[in-house]
C-alpha cells in the first residue's frame, strides 16, 4: 500500500488557492497529461522525448519515429481523458472501463488483442512480483472490480485509478498498460 500523506499535504496545499483561474487549471491538465504520457510510454521503450510527445500529440508525425510510436503516445492520451470521466463522477472501475481503456491504448498498435485479456503467460523482467498465470487473469480481475457488498464501491476506485498500470498485467502486448495492481 501507498503512503499518500505527503500527496494529501500537498493536495491542501493546492486547495487553499482555489478556485483556480480556468486558463491556469487547463495548463495544468495540459502539462500533467503530456509528462505522464511521456513518461509512461519512455518506460516502455518508446523513443519520443519529451518535446516529440508534445508535437506528436498535436497531430505532427516525427521524422525517423515509427507509426507505433506516434500511436502511442496518442493512445495513451486518450485514455488519460476517457478515464477522467468516471474518475470526476467517483464512479467504481469496472471491467468494461478496463476493456475500452486497453481497446483506447492498442487502437491502430494491436486490434487482435486490443480490449482482451491476455492468453500467454508473461514475466516481468528484473522484478520479483510474478504476473498470474493467464488463465488466472480473468477471475483476479473479476474480484478486483465486482462492488464489495457492504460498500458498493468496487476496490478499485478513487485515488487508485492512477495506479491502474502497475503490476499484474491482464495483457499481452508490454506497451498496451492496462492493468490492476494487486499489491
Amino acid at each position: 500500500m501507498y503512503d499518500l500523506t505527503k500527496l494529501d499535504a500537498l493536495k491542501a496545499k493546492l486547495d487553499e488557492h482555489r478556485p483556480l483561474d480556468a486558463a491556469v487549471t487547463a495548463s495544468l491538465h495540459e502539462s500533467l497529461v503530456l509528462q505522464w504520457t511521456y513518461h509512461s510510454n519512455a518506460i516502455e521503450g518508446n523513443t519520443l522525448t519529451l518535446k516529440e510527445t508534445k508535437v506528436a500529440l498535436e497531430g505532427i508525425t516525427i521524422g525517423g519515429k515509427t507509426l507505433r510510436e506516434h500511436f502511442e503516445a496518442i493512445n495513451h492520451r486518450d485514455a488519460i481523458l476517457r478515464v477522467e470521466e468516471p474518475v470526476s463522477q467517483q464512479q467504481p472501475l469496472d471491467e468494461w472501463t478496463i476493456k475500452t481503456l486497453h481497446q483506447l491504448v492498442l487502437k491502430n498498435i494491436d486490434a487482435d488483442n486490443a480490449g482482451r485479456y491476455r492468453s500467454v503467460n508473461v514475466l516481468i523482467s528484473g522484478a520479483e512480483h510474478r504476473p498470474p498465470q493467464a488463465v488466472q487473469v480473468p477471475e483476479q480481475m473479476e474480484t478486483r472490480v465486482v462492488p464489495h457488498s457492504s460498500t458498493g464501491a468496487a476496490p478499485l476506485c478513487g485515488r487508485q485509478w492512477p495506479h491502474l498500470s502497475l503490476a499484474d498485467e491482464p495483457r499481452t502486448d508490454e506497451k498496451s498498460r492496462i492493468s490492476c495492481n494487486g499489491d
